[in-house]
């Protein structure tokens, strides 16, 4: 629940509850310190985890229930983006529990980067450039979403030895994933028009038939970037079939609030 401007934040209660029923067993945290609540997530053989901040999304720790044990914190002067799970698979992002380690990704070096953790506190770096979404976990490999091209985006497989990544899209477009029971279902909205689906299991690769038409009408929808403060923005123009460059046009313009959210793909 977000307060209105100015007033005091919702007080939020996690309970527990045994499968069998019975009474929820309450959780409690430093709600003062961190009134949000980001994510909870929780998997057969690892601890319930909790991602928790600050009001001003400066300050940001990540808490293992099963004792209360906070397994990392950080903080920005400016502001935290919360790693935010994949577009199918809402239970994925992070953290995501490896057996008795957690995946992470975090912006504390200035770009989004990928980390293999464990309780105590060790941190290994998992390379991947250009890394967007943790979608899930494949045998012994992160499945995540990466692009460095700002229209584009591929998913990927990224060995949790630090090995070299292993591209798994191949079309142009905008690839995205979900990752279940050692199955890989993925989706690629192409960049020629239409959609793409696989199911990859292994180095097995099954297309998935789509009976969905292709529209005749072609968009006259165009790539642009407008500079502003020194910085490059990427629009999608969409314009009249008539449109006359010397008329002045009103014009529907759709943002989103979201700070890591990318609005204009191919």
């Amino acid at each position: 629940k977000y307060p209105r401007a100015g007033r005091p934040n919702a007080v939020l209660d996690l309970g527990m509850i045994d499968a069998s029923g019975g009474e929820p067993r309450w959780i409690t945290w430093d709600n003062a310190k961190y009134p949000y609540l980001a994510r909870v997530g929780w998997k057969p053989g690892s601890p319930a985890t909790i991602v928790v901040l600050s009001r001003e999304q400066m300050d940001l720790a990540v808490i293992a229930l099963d004792g209360m044990k906070t397994l990392l914190t950080e903080h920005d002067d400016a502001w935290l983006n919360v790693p935010r799970p994949g577009s199918y698979n809402y239970a994925a992002g992070a953290p995501l529990w490896v057996g008795d380690k957690f995946l992470w990704t975090t912006e504390r070096t200035g770009e989004w980067t990928l980390e293999l953790r464990d309780a105590a506190g060790g941190v290994k770096q998992l390379p991947i450039p250009g890394l967007r979404t943790l979608l899930g976990v494949d045998g012994n490999a992160a499945i995540v979403e990466a692009s460095t091209d700002v229209l584009h985006q591929d998913v990927w497989r990224v060995p949790l030895d630090g090995s070299a990544p292993t591209k798994l899209s191949s079309e142009p477009g905008v690839s995205t994933a979900d990752v279940e029971h050692g199955v890989i279902i993925l989706s690629t909205a192409r960049e020629a028009g239409g959609r793409t689906t696989i199911a990859i299991r292994g180095d097995a690769r099954h297309a998935l038939p789509s009976v969905a038409e292709q529209p005749t009408l072609v968009p006259t929808t165009v790539f642009e970037t407008v500079e502003l403060a020194g910085r490059t923005h990427f629009t999608a123009i969409t314009r009249p079939r008539s449109f006359d460059p010397h008329e002045k046009y009103p014009v529907l313009l759709k943002v989103d609030a979201d700070p890591h959210l990318q609005m204009v793909e191919a």
